[in-house]
């Protein structure tokens, strides 16, 4: 019995419908080769699209071998689910009775997709399995550059980086002082802080330090005055001292 393969691209959620108009299944290198174009041109985000790509690379691959080799795309619906497999239980049906394979493989973009190879299996045999796998994923790299973001922010704000690391490496620093009685000095320190943030006492305290602050330099500033006065007074007396001494 001659070797006849299918390579199935799967797009369970319908976008290549809901996106661009088409409906499936897309038979033929041609008509998948055109509707992957499409399909990035309109969004160049869609995971969609290389998988069908990924399928006809797989058929390209094949047909190279000089395999008889078929590639077709099979489209659910928008509502995903029950509805969206029946349409793809009905269009295997039709390509399988046109195409007669005696095995496939499946191209999918993640597990959701997957959840149709029950419906496959029960019809034809299933060769190989391809995921495709985007190297670099919208979501991962949104959250590396506000997460770089954020540190670069905690360097430039001196408030912030205060509150960011010098209180976690307060903490660190304690616990290795301490040890494990250290965590209540640690807590003991967050809550005073937040008993300041929640009650809006920033300025109450911030005046009292403003008001030592004068009072430390008030009162080095008595010193130095004193300091001055009372040297002022020992030169005066070893002046007098010292005429007398000529004197006598």
């Amino acid at each position: 019995m001659e070797e006849r393969i299918l390579v199935i691209s799967i797009d369970r959620d319908a976008d290549i419908t809901i996106k661009v108009g088409l409906d499936g299944p897309i038979i033929g290198r041609k008509g998948n080769l055109n509707a992957a174009v499409s399909l990035g041109l309109v969004d160049p985000t869609e995971t969609d699209t290389n998988t069908i790509f990924e399928a006809i690379r797989i058929y390209d691959n094949y047909k190279a071998l000089g395999k008889n080799v078929e590639v077709v795309t099979v489209v659910g619906d928008e509502i995903v689910g029950t509805i969206s497999d029946e349409k793809i239980a009905k269009q295997l049906d039709s390509i399988i009775e046109k195409f007669k394979p005696t095995g496939v493989v499946i191209v999918t973009d993640g597990a959701e997709d997957e959840y149709i190879l029950p419906i496959i299996q029960s019809r034809v045999p299933i060769i190989s399995l391809s995921r495709v796998i985007m190297k670099q994923s919208e979501n991962l790299e949104s959250t590396y550059y506000l997460i770089l973001d954020f540190m670069r922010e905690i360097v430039s704000d001196t408030k912030l980086s205060r509150l960011v690391l010098g209180i976690p490496g307060l903490a660190l620093i304690l616990y290795m002082l301490l040890g494990p009685h250290s965590w209540r000095v640690i807590f003991g320190i967050a809550g005073f802080f937040l008993l300041i943030k929640g009650f809006q006492l920033e300025s109450y305290f911030g005046k009292g330090y403003e008001e030592f602050k004068t009072s430390l330099n008030f009162f080095h500033c008595r010193k130095d005055i004193f300091l001055h006065i009372r040297s002022c007074n020992d030169t005066y007396r070893l002046g007098i001292d010292n005429g007398q001494g000529r004197s006598s």
